[in-house]
């Protein structure tokens, strides 16, 4: 293989996994938006209070399997493989070695801070979402105590990643990737058409 399709496939490898950390960064803020619809839109949410739970349960549980999924050490689609990418090809980067041994060296620390939630993160998917233990099965809620993790740790822990993958993009002069979608919350939509309706039938 030459020197620029091995450049091309870094640069898929790359540009695939920036699009599963947008997909995953997406549903987590659709799950926390929705979460904070159920004070603000609570009677139009109860119109169809299954629909909604089971969507909200949805999107956390797909969100902690993705993000647990690209720190998790073995596997393709990882951060830690891109890592091992990058150092097996330095050759293919206009910059010297020491400087991308720098960088992948900021990129290890950055993991590194990010060990603590983590640690709660494969927890929950240990115990929970892809394995069952007897202790959750009971309980759910000790979860959450056992193992703490907030939507603010969820969030840094995907834009994270998104910093790692960044600093290359950078070098391939790909610009910079931002998370979300357009349109993301345009559940909105249906959640105000619905909150029109209601206030439509009281009067």
């Amino acid at each position: 293989m030459n020197k620029g399709s091995e450049k091309e496939n870094l640069v898929d490898y790359l540009e695939l996994l920036m699009s599963d950390l947008n997909h995953t960064y997406s549903k987590l803020e659709l799950w926390f938006h929705l979460k904070n619809k159920t004070e603000t839109r609570h009677a139009v949410l109860n119109l169809a209070p299954v629909y909604f739970q089971l969507t909200m349960d949805s999107l956390l549980n797909d969100v902690i399997v993705r993000i647990a999924r690209v720190y998790d050490r073995n596997g393709y689609g990882t951060i830690h493989t891109f890592q091992k990418k990058i150092r097996s090809q330095m050759q293919l980067f206009p910059m010297e070695p020491s400087d991308i041994e720098a960088i992948l060296k900021d990129n290890e620390q950055d993991m590194i801070k990010q060990k603590a939630p983590l640690k709660n993160l494969y927890y929950w998917r240990n115990k929970y979402y892809v394995h069952s233990d007897r202790k959750y099965f009971y309980d759910q809620a000790q979860l959450g105590i056992d193992a703490p993790i907030t939507y603010g740790e969820l969030k840094e822990l995907v834009q994270a990643a998104a910093k790692i993958i960044n600093r290359y993009t950078r070098i391939f002069n790909k610009g910079v990737y931002t998370l979300g979608v357009v349109n993301s919350k345009d559940v909105d939509i249906i959640l105000d058409m619905l909150h029109d309706h209601i206030e439509t039938k009281k009067r």
